[in-house]
């Protein structure tokens, strides 16, 4: 069926006739996905929030990147931040300035058990978008923990 719509000619629909959608089921999912749905606790959540804000501040030179701790950010995202901080001070990527965080997502909190069976390491998946140096910037982050009682550490950070 041909359909009409401002801005263009034509577009060829296809009616949904019968159209049932497959949901599966908990049991059907391949193992090691989870759903999103189920939240990360209150202090992951925090602690999460400081590590991004804290390493975008880094990043678009907001902060000195030596304000980044080994214990809580990997060798990989220190180097990541201080290159973006160079850029940022050299003038090719706009000026220094406030940086603010326009969404923040979460991805549950995934407890991956030892090699005896207890869950040890805890990790979350982090993403959203930011405002800095004039643009609006995409960020994707892994937190992770070792035990419960170490503190969260920052093992990856993308910024597109």
């Amino acid at each position: 069926m041909l359909s009409t719509l401002p801005g263009h000619v034509h577009i060829k629909t296809i009616p949904r006739r019968g159209h049932r959608p497959v949901t599966p089921g908990a049991g059907d999912r391949p193992q090691g996905t989870f759903s999103p749905s189920i939240p990360a606790s209150p202090e992951a959540g925090r602690a999460c929030h400081r590590l991004i804000v804290i390493g975008l501040e880094a990043a678009f030179a907001v902060r000195p990147p030596t304000q980044l701790r080994m214990a809580e950010y990997s060798a990989q995202v220190r180097q990541l931040v201080q290159i973006r901080h160079r850029r940022v001070l050299r003038g090719r990527s706009g000026k220094p300035g406030r940086v603010i965080l326009t969404s923040f997502h979460i991805r549950r909190e995934h407890t991956i058990p030892d090699s005896a069976g207890t869950a040890e390491k805890s990790l979350l998946e982090v993403c959203g978008t930011a405002h800095a140096v004039g643009r609006r910037w995409a960020f994707a982050a892994r937190v992770e923990r070792e035990s419960p009682s170490r503190p969260w550490r920052m093992t990856a950070l993308r910024l597109f």
